[in-house]
């Protein structure tokens, strides 16, 4: 959106004019803040003659469910109280896919609705007894964790710590172990994208402590070493590097028991993780004045890293050629 505006020569205030808008809202778009409308889009598409690109970026909610899975949230909403166990199924259902069309869209595409999703899955939550009550916090602390990651990659960190608590939260009152170790990592991201190696290492060095499955310790160990190499601690780096490599291998043998939040992991991301931490020049002393360009490329919803691979499509990327060539996304 950014680039298309630029390339008219509009400002922001133009383009909000224009679009039937305000400045306000195209500068939050523009910076993954917030996700537009359909009509919103459209205006913005034709102020901009972009031949439907932005439109194309957005997501409706209603798209991403069959009719069943429709029917059966709107049935939660209506009244949390009535839950059941197909009503949670359902609910993993949609995040499973939230999660895939996020990977193709972008995380400012999808942060809206999975927000207003939210407002259901915390009702659902706070209503929820008996034996599906743990199957509901189990599906809802992943939610939470993805609004968190979502919240963390669009720059909206307070709302990503929020989110991350709440997960927290819902896992330890289920005991599990694996969504307990990710929120503590995550929690640990936030430390790594404002430079803060004392929680970064510590929320890391906690979340290896849990009984959590090889995949999200390893998550935990490159994780704790970037903190180190924040701190030009090359031994510990090396150490932990080399014992997510190992943990990493143990994983990989064994997929079937890893949480389906880290489907993203693999040797080639965590090679990627190494040369990260290798990149703040921790061999030679730069400690915690090193470079901070490349942290966010260490974010990931699984905590301590993730999408070396991010496509990177979204409404702040859309692209600028003419229309013959513009196609939906996802």
């Amino acid at each position: 959106l950014r680039e298309l505006r630029q390339r008219r020569g509009l400002s922001l205030r133009d383009l909000g004019r224009s679009a039937i808008s305000n400045r306000t809202t195209v500068w939050e778009i523009e910076t993954g803040r917030a996700a537009p409308t359909m009509e919103l889009a459209r205006r913005l598409d034709d102020a901009l003659g972009a031949c439907g690109r932005l439109t194309a970026l957005v997501v409706d909610e209603s798209a991403l469910l069959n009719p069943d899975d429709r029917d059966r949230l709107a049935a939660v909403r209506r009244d949390p109280r009535r839950v059941d166990r197909t009503a949670v199924d359902s609910l993993a259902a949609v995040l499973t896919g939230q999660r895939r069309l996020e990977d193709a869209v972008g995380s400012a595409a999808v942060l809206v609705p999975v927000h207003a999703q939210m407002v259901a899955v915390e009702a659902l939550a706070d209503q929820a007894r008996g034996r599906v009550r743990n199957s509901v916090l189990d599906v809802g602390a992943q939610w939470a964790q993805f609004a968190g990651w979502l919240s963390a990659n669009t720059g909206q960190l307070t709302d990503a710590r929020s989110w991350y608590l709440t997960a927290l939260g819902w896992a330890t009152e289920t005991g599990d172990a694996n969504m307990i170790a990710t929120a503590l990592n995550m929690r640990g991201h936030l430390a790594w994208l404002t430079a803060a190696p004392g929680p970064l290492i510590g929320l890391s060095a906690a979340a290896a402590r849990q009984p959590a499955s090889p995949g999200v310790l390893a998550l935990a160990a490159q994780q704790e070493a970037r903190g180190h190499a924040l701190l030009g601690e090359a031994d510990d780096v090396d150490r932990l590097l080399d014992r997510a490599v190992e943990l990493s291998d143990t994983a990989a043998h064994h997929p079937d028991n890893e949480p389906p939040w880290i489907y993203f992991h693999s040797p080639d991301y965590l090679r990627l993780q190494r040369g990260l931490a290798y990149r703040l020049d921790v061999h030679g002393g730069t400690g915690v004045d090193a470079p901070g360009d490349g942290r966010p490329v260490g974010g990931g919803r699984g905590g301590g890293g993730g999408h070396g691979h991010r496509p990177g499509h979204g409404l702040d990327q859309a692209g600028t050629g003419g229309c013959a060539t513009a196609s939906p996304v996802g």
